[in-house]
Formats: C-alpha cells, structure tokens, sequence
C-alpha cells in the first residue's frame, strides 16, 4: 500500500483548502491501494513557531496590508530573498524538528505540498539523502513568489500558464512545471450533483 501525504499550513485558509481538496478527490477514487493522509505541518513545529506564524500573519493581512505587501514584494526580490534565504533555513530548521521526525517515522512514498513552509523543509531533507519521497508542490498563488523555490521538488503545479512562464523565468525547470489550475473542492465545480446544472 503506498502512503501519500497531503502537506499544509494553517497561515491563511487557502493552502488548506487546496490541500482539502486534493484529499477529498483522493478519497473519491476509493483506491485501496493508497493510503492518504492529511497533515497541517505547524501540528509538528514549535508551538511557539505555529501561534506566532498564524497571528503574525493574520494581523498583518487583516490590520497591516500595506506592509505585508511590502515584504511581500521586497523578499520576492532575488537581492533581498538572498539576504533573507539563510535566516529563513535557520528559523525554519531550529522550529521543524518535530515535523523531521513525523516523516522520518511516517516513511511517506509520495509527498504533495501547499505551503512553502513544508516545501522549504522537506526540500532540504530530500538535499540531505534523510527523505527520498517524490515532492510535489502545489502553488496556491496566480503569481510565484520565489519563497516557492526549492531545489528538491520534483514537480510543481500551478495556476495558469503565466505562472508557469513566470516561475521558469526564476530559473525552475519547465518539465518540472505542470498547469493544473488551482486545487478546489468539487462542490465549486458547475453541473456537479451537489450543484446542479
């Protein structure tokens, strides 16, 4: 039986609910032979780590939107997404111990990430030999931000074309970038059951 694990953070609804959705259509193919699971991946940080990234990130897009945009843009710049690139690894390294070990336990044969935070840690234990699970990321995002990036995915699905020409031109492979639209639950989609025509 093979285990696939359905990756997300709790900072925004969005991620999640791309990640409900490819685990609900999991669950509709009814395949025996998979077992999936889904896992927000701040269960397993600090729990220092998890308040402080939902709140800081909630008050800043419901009370601060101008300077969330401004460090929005700002780390999307290569210059400064380089400066900021070792602190990121160290932040995230010192607060995902707890999350190495789920995977390391878990033993996952495939892994299906929505948020840049499993993507980057994941990655790294994939660079390091700890983790050999395929990764495949899920932008939830119409534009690519470059905290997306990461060495060792080994497919992304995007949103739109244009995402897709955006992300190669940041020097991803384009083999490696597939237009799936973004994930949503089948309730959304016109002349389903649920619905109607």
């Amino acid at each position: 039986m093979k285990k696939v694990l359905i990756i997300y953070a709790s900072a925004g609804d969005g991620h999640k609910k791309s990640a409900e959705a490819i685990y609900d259509s999991f669950l509709k193919s009814k395949d025996k032979d998979i077992k999936v699971h889904l896992v927000n991946a701040l269960d397993h940080a600090t729990g220092f780590f998890k308040i402080s990234y939902e709140i800081i990130y909630l008050l800043l897009i419901k009370y601060m939107p101008r300077l969330w945009g401004f460090f929005y843009h700002m780390l999307n710049n290569r210059f400064f997404y380089t400066l900021s690139r070792p602190f990121r690894r160290a932040i995230n390294a010192l607060n995902s111990g707890g999350l190495k070990k789920f995977l390391l336990k878990e033993d996952f044969d495939v892994i299906i990430s929505t948020h840049f935070f499993a993507t980057e840690v994941i990655s790294v234990l994939k660079g390091k030999g700890i983790l050999s699970a395929p990764l495949l990321t899920v932008l939830t995002d119409y534009r690519p931000h470059l905290f997306w990036i990461a060495e060792n995915v080994d497919l992304y699905t995007v949103a739109a074309t244009s995402t897709k020409n955006e992300f190669a031109e940041r020097g991803v492979e384009k083999e490696k970038i597939v237009v799936t639209g973004i994930p949503m639950h089948n309730k959304f989609n016109r002349g389903t059951q649920e619905n109607g025509p």
